[in-house]
């Protein structure tokens, strides 16, 4: 066991640089996080609007769907909070004509099993857990496969002659298999190889062009922050990817919006914001105007969704973290078009683990889709303690903003 634990702790690195391909934030070791300074006046003025004009982050999402085609609604990923909004908001959705869920954390590739698993006459948590798995060995959460039982409980339940909510699958196969060293990750040809089918943002972008556009589908999409955004195009994104040797890379949002036009807009669910200036890769949002405006609310309103085009919030300069500016502030509305908080940063945490994530029948698969060069002495529990590691120590970045 003291050999496995060695040899994981050697790939930490490799993981980390996973990461990054599909999720901004990285594992890193603790360091208090500091509220940034706020105005105290303007937080003030801030919290006295959104209380007059206070709408709930359900009914705000609902409305939003209700107006546009495509609503990208960003998360950091791996929240526990966030992943259950969604699977409670699953049942809501045909209320504002949305039929189509697309996520990120499902494979493209495997759309059939997907559609089988959410019009079955049962819902099967293990092919939903070993779905995740063929996305993502690294990413076994409870809480997404309760996404999945939403839609399928919705689609049982539904009336006679009504359409189906379908799950649509946006997400591209990493080929991990391109890394046989430690020093692969530091050859940009090698890396490129884990990409068969391009930019990870470029493919889904396509898929929700192909697949849902194209059909004139209203849907909701449920994706990582950075590939959420439509009216941002964010320079770290293409910048990670130039390294690889892809240019002119932009987020899949912004992607869709630029093919599609009026009726693309995004939401970002509140939490923590990546910033790499930090040990833990996250700082407060919104410069700290977030959780001060909260701190001036009635508890009963502190969950709420607001729109930053016209919301005072909206003209807030942001200088911190990957989506702003330092040197030219950048008008929160730039990045976003609605906000919204189910719960507050202190209160986050991280999606629960799927307990056995790792079986017999799937550990071959996860040795050889692991983030990293191939390690055949990877069993099943030990990697699902190295995974239930993983989290635990996300799970005590977010503790840093309480």
């Amino acid at each position: 066991m003291a050999k496995k634990r060695s040899r994981f702790i050697l790939y930490s690195g490799i993981l980390i640089l996973a990461f990054l391909l599909f999720d901004p934030f990285n594992v890193m070791p603790d360091r208090g996080v500091r509220r940034p300074g706020i105005d105290a006046e303007r937080a003030t003025a801030m919290a006295q609007h959104l209380e007059t004009m206070h709408r709930s982050p359900e009914d705000y999402l609902l409305d939003t769907l209700q107006e546009n085609r495509i609503v990208f609604l960003g998360t950091i990923g791996r929240i526990r909070q966030h992943a259950e909004f969604v699977a409670q908001m699953v049942e809501a959705l045909p209320l504002s004509g949305v039929y189509t869920l697309a996520v990120d954390f499902l494979l493209a590739d495997d759309q059939e099993v997907v559609d089988a698993l959410v019009n079955a006459s049962t819902f099967d948590r293990r092919t939903a857990a070993d779905l995740l798995l063929r996305r993502d060995v690294l990413f076994g959460f409870e809480d997404y496969v309760d996404v999945l039982e939403a839609v399928w409980h919705y689609n049982q339940g539904r009336p006679d002659g009504s359409e189906a909510i379908r799950v649509t699958a946006l997400s591209q196969r990493f080929n991990y298999a391109a890394i046989e060293t430690r020093e692969d990750i530091q050859n940009p040809e090698r890396m490129r190889a884990v990409l068969p089918d391009g930019p990870p943002d470029t493919y889904m972008a396509n898929q929700i062009l192909e697949r849902i556009v194209e059909t004139d589908r209203r849907t909701l999409v449920f994706m990582r922050k950075p590939h959420a955004l439509s009216g941002f195009n964010l320079s770290s994104v293409a910048e990670e990817m130039a390294e690889l040797g892809f240019e002119n890379v932009r987020p899949a949002g912004v992607q869709v919006r630029e093919a599609v036009g009026d009726g693309v807009v995004t939401i970002l669910l509140h939490g923590p914001w990546p910033d790499n200036s930090r040990m833990q890769g996250m700082n407060y949002a919104a410069d700290g105007y977030i959780e001060a405006v909260l701190d001036r609310l009635p508890d009963g309103l502190q969950r709420a969704g607001f729109s930053l085009g016209t919301d005072p919030l909206g003209s807030l300069g942001i200088r911190t973290t990957q989506l702003g500016d330092p040197e030219n502030p950048r008008a929160f509305r730039d990045i976003a078009d609605g906000y919204l908080v189910v719960e507050r940063s202190a209160r986050l945490a991280a999606s629960r683990v799927i307990p056995d994530f790792y079986t017999r029948e799937n550990i071959e698969y996860a040795r050889q889709n692991f983030p990293g060069p191939p390690d055949d002495s990877m069993d099943e529990q030990s990697l699902q303690e190295y995974f239930r590691g993983i989290v635990q120590a996300f799970d005590r970045s977010l503790r840093e903003f309480r």
